[in-house]
């Protein structure tokens, strides 16, 4: 053997060493889509190659908190993730969710002055400089502010704040304060009795005599 055959032995090598180091760097860090989900299994991710050919991944366990206090929130396929592989192999790789949004997982605001948490299309907490807003489907929401906290149901709503409660439907309202109760528009009843401004007494003679019971 010639100096020279070892050399070239040497370059092979190192070559070949290279193109190993370059594959495994390449999969250390990887971008996909959540492609299957599983219970147990977790998910499996869609990885897109140079030709654009899509590449199934192994299963990669859920991203979440799994010691005292525990975490579970189970991501949508489609969802975009990151995939961190230790020495590029996937098997022993972990997900990191936050990989941003799609046109099938849109963003749930494009507001810079607040956080925006949702599940599905229903539930949905808003918080900004005025407070924290939980809502449930465009009816029903509880707002938490600096002046008070309101519930609303479909029209409905029950106000609190350093002033007072406030209670409103769409035909009338009760308003509690430390100068007292205010009713206004509706009814008011008392034992199925009417007792609001518009009730009536039986039995009133002149004098001091007193009244009946309010008409029903």
């Amino acid at each position: 053997m010639s100096d020279f055959d070892d050399l070239l032995r040497e370059v092979i090598r190192l070559g070949q060493r290279l193109a190993e180091v370059e594959h495994k760097n390449a999969n250390m860090l990887r971008v996909g889509t959540v492609e299957q989900v599983d219970g147990k299994k977790g998910y499996q991710v869609k990885f897109a190659e140079e030709d654009g050919k899509a590449v199934p991944s192994p299963w990669f366990p859920h991203p979440e908190e799994g010691g005292t206090a525990k975490s579970w929130k189970p991501m949508p396929k489609g969802q975009i993730v990151f995939a961190i592989c230790p020495d590029g192999d996937p098997r022993q790789g972990f997900l990191v969710p936050k990989g941003g949004f799609s046109d099938q997982n849109k963003a749930p605001s494009e507001n810079l002055e607040e956080h925006v948490e949702t599940y599905g299309d229903k539930f949905k907490k808003v918080t900004n400089k005025d407070g924290v807003t939980y809502s449930w489907g465009d009816k029903t929401s509880y707002k938490f502010g600096k002046d008070g906290i309101v519930h609303t149901v479909d029209g409905v709503s029950h106000t609190i704040t350093k002033d007072g409660i406030i209670q409103k439907t769409s035909g009338a309202s009760i308003e509690l304060a430390s100068a007292g109760t205010t009713f206004k528009a509706g009814g008011l009843k008392h034992d199925d009795r009417n007792i609001g401004k518009n009730h009536v007494h039986g039995g009133v003679m002149p004098g001091a005599g007193k009244t009946g019971d309010p008409d029903a």
